[in-house]
């Protein structure tokens, strides 16, 4: 399929309504842009074990567009969830402002899940970073 054509999704209602993705192209399926993502996930983490930390910085902006191409459901703001909170987990001593970004996204979309381990992934995260801001003197 060229960038020009579209694809439609089937709904409930027998009607097919477009869903753009990152690229604006259409797309048929949006398990491919989860499963895509899940994908990107992995390898960032993998990136973080090996220390490559750019690559693995790279890897879950990859996971992001994808996950933002698709419409809300458990899964893509599971997903979401961990990808923010583990991007928060990278960057905190690189650069605090988008460090603190992640970990506010993170945090809100682990709320709208009902998983347990990424809303207690979350609330830890939360507590951390509140308590070492709470830590930190007043800058003069």
């Amino acid at each position: 399929m060229s960038k020009n054509q579209a694809s439609y999704k089937n709904h409930a209602h027998n009607t097919f309504q477009p869903y753009p993705n990152h690229d604006g192209i259409l797309c048929l399926d949006m398990r491919e842009l989860l499963y895509n993502a899940a994908e990107h996930f992995k390898r960032a983490q993998s990136f973080m074990e090996h220390g490559q930390l750019e690559k693995a910085k790279a890897a879950y902006e990859d996971a992001l567009k994808d996950l933002h191409a698709v419409r809300p459901q458990r899964m893509r703001d599971v997903l979401l969830a961990q990808v923010y909170l583990s991007r928060y987990q990278t960057n905190l001593n690189k650069n605090t402002e988008i460090a603190n970004q992640d970990l506010r996204l993170g945090y809100s979309y682990a709320k709208t899940t009902r998983e347990p381990a990424i809303r207690s992934l979350a609330e830890n995260l939360w507590t951390t970073s509140q308590l070492t801001f709470e830590q930190k003197p007043p800058e003069r």
